[in-house]
Protein backbone atom coordinates (compact mmCIF):
# COMPACT_ATOMS: atom_id res chain seq x y z
CA UNK A 1 0.00 0.00 0.00
CA UNK A 2 1.26 3.40 -0.85
CA UNK A 3 1.40 5.79 1.87
CA UNK A 4 1.89 9.27 0.74
CA UNK A 5 0.30 12.74 0.86
CA UNK A 6 1.33 13.54 -2.49
CA UNK A 7 -1.90 12.15 -4.33
CA UNK A 8 -4.33 14.20 -1.87
CA UNK A 9 -1.82 17.44 -2.80
CA UNK A 10 -2.50 16.47 -5.99
CA UNK A 11 -6.25 16.01 -5.86
CA UNK A 12 -6.00 19.64 -4.14
CA UNK A 13 -4.37 21.13 -6.55
CA UNK A 14 -6.48 19.87 -9.52
CA UNK A 15 -9.90 21.31 -8.98
CA UNK A 16 -7.82 25.00 -8.09
CA UNK A 17 -6.49 25.22 -11.56
CA UNK A 18 -8.99 24.06 -13.13
CA UNK A 19 -10.90 26.99 -11.03
CA UNK A 20 -8.09 29.37 -12.02
CA UNK A 21 -8.39 28.36 -15.47
CA UNK A 22 -11.82 29.20 -15.74
CA UNK A 23 -10.93 32.80 -14.05
CA UNK A 24 -8.28 33.66 -16.70
CA UNK A 25 -10.65 32.44 -19.59
CA UNK A 26 -13.54 34.26 -18.22
CA UNK A 27 -11.26 37.47 -18.02
CA UNK A 28 -10.20 37.04 -21.57
CA UNK A 29 -14.09 37.02 -22.57
CA UNK A 30 -15.17 39.58 -20.94
CA UNK A 31 -12.34 41.97 -21.18
CA UNK A 32 -10.29 40.85 -24.07
CA UNK A 33 -6.75 41.53 -23.27
CA UNK A 34 -5.36 39.92 -26.24
CA UNK A 35 -7.12 41.90 -28.61
CA UNK A 36 -4.28 42.86 -31.42
CA UNK A 37 -4.56 41.72 -34.67
CA UNK A 38 -2.23 38.48 -34.35
CA UNK A 39 -2.31 36.72 -31.02
CA UNK A 40 0.83 37.35 -29.22
CA UNK A 41 3.08 33.68 -27.67
CA UNK A 42 1.62 34.05 -24.86
CA UNK A 43 -1.67 33.85 -25.91
CA UNK A 44 -0.91 30.90 -28.02
CA UNK A 45 0.59 29.42 -25.76
CA UNK A 46 -2.03 29.06 -22.98
CA UNK A 47 -4.34 28.22 -25.40
CA UNK A 48 -2.03 24.85 -26.35
CA UNK A 49 -1.66 24.42 -22.67
CA UNK A 50 -5.43 24.47 -21.74
CA UNK A 51 -6.57 20.91 -22.01
CA UNK A 52 -3.07 19.76 -20.89
CA UNK A 53 -3.72 21.47 -17.57
CA UNK A 54 -7.90 20.91 -16.94
CA UNK A 55 -8.53 18.01 -19.02
CA UNK A 56 -11.96 17.86 -18.22
CA UNK A 57 -12.38 21.01 -20.91
CA UNK A 58 -12.50 18.38 -23.73
CA UNK A 59 -16.33 18.30 -22.24
CA UNK A 60 -16.55 21.82 -23.98
CA UNK A 61 -16.96 19.57 -27.13
CA UNK A 62 -21.10 18.96 -25.64
CA UNK A 63 -21.47 22.89 -25.51
CA UNK A 64 -20.77 24.34 -29.00
CA UNK A 65 -23.70 26.37 -29.69
CA UNK A 66 -25.17 26.52 -26.46
CA UNK A 67 -25.72 29.43 -24.06
CA UNK A 68 -23.10 30.82 -22.09
CA UNK A 69 -24.81 29.28 -18.74
CA UNK A 70 -24.01 25.94 -19.93
CA UNK A 71 -20.57 26.63 -21.01
CA UNK A 72 -19.92 28.25 -17.65
CA UNK A 73 -21.52 24.88 -16.03
CA UNK A 74 -19.13 22.80 -18.11
CA UNK A 75 -15.92 24.96 -16.60
CA UNK A 76 -16.96 23.93 -12.91
CA UNK A 77 -17.36 20.43 -13.79
CA UNK A 78 -14.36 20.52 -15.82
CA UNK A 79 -12.79 21.98 -12.54
CA UNK A 80 -14.24 19.51 -10.52
CA UNK A 81 -13.09 16.61 -12.52
CA UNK A 82 -9.71 17.53 -12.14
CA UNK A 83 -9.42 16.63 -8.61
CA UNK A 84 -9.73 12.52 -9.50
CA UNK A 85 -7.75 12.89 -12.46
CA UNK A 86 -4.90 14.76 -10.80
CA UNK A 87 -4.87 12.21 -8.03
CA UNK A 88 -4.80 9.71 -10.30
CA UNK A 89 -1.51 11.31 -11.65
CA UNK A 90 -0.08 11.79 -8.06
CA UNK A 91 -0.78 8.47 -6.96
CA UNK A 92 1.15 7.24 -10.33
CA UNK A 93 4.00 9.29 -9.15
CA UNK A 94 3.98 8.28 -5.60
CA UNK A 95 4.28 4.78 -6.72
CA UNK A 96 6.77 5.34 -9.40
CA UNK A 97 8.97 7.33 -6.97
CA UNK A 98 8.40 4.32 -4.12
CA UNK A 99 9.44 1.52 -6.77
CA UNK A 100 12.38 3.85 -7.95
CA UNK A 101 13.52 3.97 -3.56
CA UNK A 102 13.20 0.27 -3.37
CA UNK A 103 15.84 -0.33 -6.25
CA UNK A 104 19.11 -1.09 -4.80
CA UNK A 105 22.13 0.61 -5.93
CA UNK A 106 24.86 -0.92 -7.54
Amino acid sequence: MIVSKLPQRFALIGPLIGFAWMSLYWYDYKYNPFHLPPPSTLYNFLEKVMFVLCPGLLLQIFTIGTSDRFGWMMWVLAALINGPIYYCVGLTLAAAMKRRSQIPAR
